[in-house]
């Protein structure tokens, strides 16, 4: 049994103990956090695409242009961020298929024989693909579907949200076509003031 006055003292040691702990578990779970964006593997880059997306379970289908199998399907349903970070092998591809269902609604617009739902991954660097926007709002018929080129617009945002990944990884685009605008950024931005 405690006498009188070796109850402070139980409580100091008590209290010393609960407040030190967890300093001493937080201060190891931080240094074996593994980082936020893992290094890419040799002839891998990551593939940026700004989304706005609605509807019931959108999804594209995207594979490489030179070969015919291997298809990938992005499912978008219940992603919230404004943002979805991927890798992908170094290399040409072109989005194949737009998904973009209603209920019992289905709709695809195929994509493969146009030149505008082509990008590029480059390997080392963030490869921004676009604006990909699918209305939630649509006709039993038709849906609007875009791939909007924002990345001047929307770089500010990106280099905010990323900015421990573009410290490693440059940031291009993977518009499949040169982009002048977004050339005559990075330059003004060289250029100093």
């Amino acid at each position: 049994m405690l006498t009188y006055f070796s109850r402070p003292l139980v409580a100091s040691l008590l209290a010393l103990l609960v407040y030190t702990c967890p300093v001493a578990f937080a201060q190891n779970s931080e240094a074996e956090t593994p980082p936020l964006y893992p290094p890419l593997e040799k002839h891998f880059g990551y593939l940026l695409i700004e989304l706005d997306v609605g509807g019931i379970a959108p999804a594209i289908e995207y594979s490489r242009r030179s070969s015919s199998s291997g298809a990938v399907t992005l499912k978008l349903k219940g992603i919230d961020k404004r943002f979805l970070l991927l890798t992908a092998k170094k290399g040409a591809y072109h989005v194949t298929q737009v998904h973009a269902p209603l209920y019992d609604l289905p709709y695809r617009m195929d994509t493969k024989g146009q030149p505008y739902w082509q990008f590029d991954i480059e390997a080392g660097k963030i490869n921004y693909f676009g604006k990909l926007l699918i209305e939630a709002e649509r006709a039993t018929d038709d849906v609007i579907v875009k791939r909007l080129n924002h990345l001047g617009k929307t770089l500010e945002d990106i280099q905010t949200e990323y900015a421990g990944l573009i410290a490693d990884y440059p940031i291009v685009s993977a518009a499949g076509y040169r982009d002048d605008f977004y050339q005559a950024l990075m330059d003004s931005s060289k250029e100093p003031l």
